[in-house]
């Protein structure tokens, strides 16, 4: 599972699927055809999601929204993660392995790769890139 941040007021375009490509079919869409957005997003694992939600004070329901009028808001504070590596200490994870919950003549593990800094302070910039992009263009942000 995952957390995705996105703005589904953007502009979107359509990917032709390969069918549409190879039958050379432009300017219609089959019901394969992709559709993206023009605007940023990011997605995060539920774990990271939820830290980042906690860290700018936004509920951790699923399904929530930023209006444009609390954008200003949501980037003082992703200023404030971004120049202190004290304040977004508690969005670091160190590396695991345990067993996993499953038996297996494999020995299997779960493995959790952490959360460095360099890792954090990347993945606060995407989500300054998807709020000044809203921002600008009076955009909602929505995550799910």
């Amino acid at each position: 599972m995952s957390i995705t941040f996105w703005c589904p007021d953007a502009p979107t375009r359509t990917l032709p699927c390969r069918a549409c490509v190879l039958l050379e079919k432009r300017g219609t869409e089959c019901n394969r055809c992709e559709t993206i957005s023009e605007g940023p997003s990011a997605n995060f694992s539920n774990e990271n999601g939820e830290a980042l939600l906690k860290a700018l004070g936004l509920s951790l329901r699923p399904g929530g929204v930023i209006y444009p009028k609390d954008i200003p808001q949501l980037l003082q504070r992703l200023l404030v993660l971004l120049n202190s590596e004290d304040n977004r200490k508690h969005l670091m994870r160190a590396p695991i392995s345990r067993p996993a919950r499953i038996s297996s003549p494999y020995g299997c593990e779960y493995l959790g790769m952490g959360t460095g800094d360099t890792q954090v302070v990347r993945r606060l910039k995407e989500i300054r890139e998807i709020l000044i992009y809203a921002s600008e263009n009076a955009h909602t942000v929505h995550w799910h």
